[in-house]
């Protein structure tokens, strides 16, 4: 999750408030690349960036493994969530940032 959540600053300049706040829909796989929306945030201005194949980073691979491995009955939105064996923590971001 912390190398997914570095390859979101690397590429959309993302803010704490923007990774805590990213909602599951607002990360979309387009194949050859990944469209990420960020809504209105500090500036009050929404923005999108795309994160393309780098293969220093292999973003897209770290993407799409962590969006694979999200539990398929999982209720809740946000794209970062903690997982502590199988339960999974939903605020893990308000403690660690």
């Amino acid at each position: 999750m912390i190398k997914v959540a570095l390859v979101m600053v690397v590429f959309g300049a993302c803010r704490r408030d923007e990774l805590v706040k990213m909602k599951r829909n607002d990360v979309r796989d387009m194949g050859q690349h990944i469209l990420v929306n960020i809504p209105a945030s500090k500036n009050d201005k929404p923005r999108s960036f795309m994160v393309i194949e780098d293969n220093e980073m292999d973003a897209l691979r770290l993407i799409r493994s962590y969006i694979s491995r999200r539990p398929l009955d999982e209720t809740n939105d946000r794209f970062f969530l903690c997982y502590v064996g199988v339960d999974v923590l939903h605020n893990l971001w308000v403690r660690i940032l």
